[in-house]
């Protein structure tokens, strides 16, 4: 029986799967009617080569960004002029060209738009071009021919060696700039990107001054030390050991774990970053093991609503929250019940594989009272789909066992 609350097993995922498919037809189309309004053919017809099995390796949530931001608002209101068609074909291709170089398919001539600091990035990946700030916007010509890719521009001709692109640990070189992060599979810790940037010194302040709160523009630790890397092993590690299942939906979900420098907040997704979180960092690793977690279980929600609305309730409805001292809109109480009773889920696999550290157990003490408080205000303000209530349902089954097994929490109702 399928189980929101339950880990997501990725090749069994219907949710995944519905969210997956719409969202790689909507770029072929937007793709297509961009070499349409550009009035060329503007890097072929790419779009073909956008198999389900790439799409899956080269969705990134710099991509769901760059969509949401850049290719989806420029066809509102109609068709993009021909400068913003070019420009958005431009921008395009680096987000599936290390998967499709990885594959050995050799790609024809293309036009690529280089970042403000000349540099071309790719998501996912720890190793970019970086042909200097004197490049800066500048279009450049690329061209793969057997093991090296070439760039040229009217003042420039490089050639770099694909082997040294492609490989991960492999050091700087003329052209080359390499991050040092940690990777769990396809679960990128650190890393950098002009988006991640943009969001980060502007949309993500705001989002946090609408909480009530101020928040100077935020800072990546885009390269990690070694004791990082040791430490993030560490985290997913004691996640592996203790919830299998929730490190198997990490891992097939999230790509992106962008740490933060300050402590202005614990951790953050969006759903414009969906399969992406940001993380403060923080040497507690309770904490961290318990916030990853909690990033996953907001991630999770946000497929669920793209395949449902799960509640009919306005963003103008706000109730108390047990997480927050401002009354917040229905829709962050759901999302604040989904995820902590995830967390209480992950408390009782801690206990019930022997650790009985009565910080686990004063842990779940607090989780337990905050999600029947949280069950008490949807019971009475939430209007739900037909699939909401059946999430709704499960939460409160949730509850209630694990009040009964580990009696710190109150009754509801």
């Amino acid at each position: 029986m399928f189980k929101y609350l339950a880990p997501s097993e990725m090749k069994n995922d219907f949710v995944y799967a519905f969210v997956s498919k719409k969202r790689l037809e909507s770029l072929k189309q937007h793709l297509i009617a961009c070499r349409q309004a550009a009035k060329e053919d503007g890097n072929g017809d790419l779009e073909v080569l956008l198999t389900e099995e790439l799409w899956h390796e080269a969705n990134h949530p710099v991509l769901i960004y760059w969509m949401s931001t850049r290719l989806l608002p420029a066809f509102q209101g109609g068709p993009p002029s021909v400068e913003e068609a070019r420009t958005l074909l431009e921008q395009f291709p680096r987000f599936f060209l290390i998967p499709l170089w990885s594959r050995g398919i050799a790609l024809p001539r293309l036009r690529v738009r280089l970042d403000e600091g000349g540099s071309l990035y790719f998501p996912g990946h720890p190793v970019h071009l970086a042909l200097g700030k004197e490049y800066a916007k500048v279009t450049v010509e690329l061209e793969t021919a057997g093991q090296t890719v070439r760039l040229r521009t009217n003042r420039l001709d490089a050639a770099v060696p694909l082997p040294e692109l492609l490989d991960t640990a492999y050091g700087e070189s003329k052209w080359l700039r390499r991050l040092d992060v940690w990777s769990e599979r396809t679960v990128m810790f650190g890393g950098a990107d002009p988006l991640m940037d943009e969001f980060l010194g502007g949309g993500l302040p705001r989002l946090i001054q609408e909480y009530g709160k101020q928040a100077a523009p935020f800072e990546l630790i885009s390269s990690l030390s070694l004791g990082q890397q040791w430490y993030y092993a560490k985290a997913m590690s004691l996640i592996k050991q203790y919830w299998p299942k929730m490190y198997g939906e990490a891992v097939g979900h999230i790509r992106m774990i962008a740490l933060l420098k300050g402590d202005s907040i614990g951790g953050l997704t969006h759903s414009c970053f969906q399969g992406g979180l940001f993380l403060t960092h923080r040497d507690d690793l309770m904490w961290t093991a318990e916030n990853l977690i909690h990033e996953f279980g907001h991630s999770r929600l946000d497929q669920l609503f793209e395949l449902d609305d799960l509640i009919g309730n306005g963003e103008k409805e706000r109730y108390r929250s047990p997480w927050r001292d401002d009354p917040r809109p229905v829709k962050g109480i759901v999302h604040g019940l989904f995820v902590f009773a995830r967390i209480a889920l992950w408390y009782e696999q801690l206990l019930a594989s022997g650790e009985k550290h009565s910080e686990v157990r004063r842990r779940l003490t607090v989780v337990l009272r905050q999600t029947g408080e949280a069950i008490d205000v949807l019971r009475s303000h939430a209007v739900w789909t037909p699939i909401g209530q059946g999430l709704f349902d499960e939460q409160i089954g949730e509850y209630e066992r694990l009040a009964a097994i580990f009696p710190l929490g109150r009754a509801v109702g």
